[in-house]
């Protein structure tokens, strides 16, 4: 026995949708899971957003001395 969500997806079994939909949780401020991640989901950047606000230019450079860094590793692995 299943449940399709708005007659779409693959078939939910009852006690899932129960648990996940219905079913309030003492550990999440006795909200359902559901009504957890609606309310946290407007605070959760889009993956465009983020993409859109990234700025190279703005972005620290790291530059590394890597045989500075062999250097000190073999230094460090001596003492």
């Amino acid at each position: 026995m299943g449940f399709k969500f708005n007659g779409i997806g693959t078939p939910c079994p009852i006690k899932l949708f129960r648990y996940n939909w219905q079913q309030s949780h003492g550990g999440i401020d006795s909200l359902t899971p559901m009504l957890k991640f609606a309310k946290h989901s407007t605070q959760i950047p889009w993956s465009w957003e983020v993409w859109n606000g990234d700025d190279p230019e703005n972005e620290p450079e790291q530059i590394r001395n890597y045989a500075e860094d062999k250097a000190l590793l073999e230094l460090k692995r001596s003492v």
